[in-house]
């Protein structure tokens, strides 16, 4: 490697730096792998552990993949002084660097139709008021895989200097879709030899404790289970990752099993007394905090025989 090379590397990593900023909104947190170009703020931030995401992976016209896995999807604000070429190279030789293979690299026009032809907001997760910024003005996409020991990760990164001054950062990492909708009988069977059971398919809006329609099925199987086990009484017990800081998780726990108790309570007439919730948090974990896999196995309610 020359001296100018090394040096246009060493600043490449300098540039993704991994640490969260005070800014960020409130429980977000970069990809551990991509990292973040340096003086960005996170603006919108999700993960799922399954889910599917359209990625560009060719600019020819019908160059699109629709991946399914663990999913995060990253919005930041660009800093001020960095230009789209700037932020999408630096973000290009680091992945070079620790062995992705790049897919696409290209700038406003020559990605072609396949980038401009199409509804942005299908492809790249973008929030409604920014969709603007990717088709018009300074823009550069850029698309990468990984692949090691039979899984692979993706990595899509969208850099807009026009409207607004934004990168998107979306990222697939393969995962085997597990069904996890535990019936009432199943739930029985758990508490009565281990005195819990876990539900990883109770689902909130990010970094709310509003329940989402899909964690629907799950809780008429938990209103089942006490309908037909009128003997067991339970703690709603929430449990969150690390992301996002200690009292922060702490509260979201507590917001999510009471949101939890107040839908069993309301929805499917389950009395109150048979029903306590209690939050935890981050402490204890049931896989690490370190992978967004581990994250997303930690999200999780639990009820727990009193």
């Amino acid at each position: 490697m020359t001296p100018n090379v090394l040096i246009t590397t060493v600043l490449s990593f300098a540039m993704l730096a991994g640490a969260a900023h005070a800014q960020d909104i409130e429980g977000a947190s970069d990809h551990p792998v991509i990292g973040r170009y340096d003086g960005s703020i996170i603006t919108h931030f999700e993960q799922a552990e399954y889910d599917a995401q359209t990625i560009f992976t060719s600019i020819d016209p019908e160059g699109y993949e629709t991946l399914e896995g663990a999913v995060t999807r990253i919005v930041y604000t660009m800093p001020e002084g960095a230009s789209a070429l700037q932020v999408a190279r630096s973000f290009e030789q680091t992945l070079t660097a620790d062995g992705f293979e790049i897919l696409v690299s290209c700038r406003n026009r020559d990605c072609g139709r396949a980038l401009f032809g199409k509804d942005l907001r299908g492809t790249t997760w973008l929030p409604f008021h920014a969709v603007g910024s990717f088709s018009s003005g300074d823009t550069a996409f850029l698309t990468a895989v990984k692949d090691a020991d039979g899984a692979s990760i993706h990595a899509q990164i969208a850099v807009a200097d026009a409207i607004r001054r934004l990168i998107n950062v979306n990222v697939v990492e393969s995962a085997a879709f597990e069904n996890k909708v535990l019936d009432a009988a199943a739930m029985a069977e758990s508490i009565s030899e281990t005195g819990r059971v876990a539900l990883d398919n109770i689902y909130f809006d990010t970094n709310e404790a509003t329940l989402t329609p899909e964690s629907d099925a799950a809780l008429a199987e938990m209103a089942k289970l006490l309908s037909d086990n009128p003997d067991v009484d339970v703690y709603i017990v929430g449990h969150t990752d690390t992301v996002g800081g200690y009292d922060f998780n702490l509260d979201l726990s507590r917001r999510r099993a009471q949101a939890v108790v107040d839908a069993l309570v309301g929805s499917h007439g389950v009395s109150a007394d048979r029903v306590v919730p209690a939050g935890v948090g981050p402490l204890a974990p049931v896989a690490s905090n370190a992978t967004g896999d581990g994250q997303a196995r930690n999200r999780r309610v639990e009820l727990v025989e009193r």
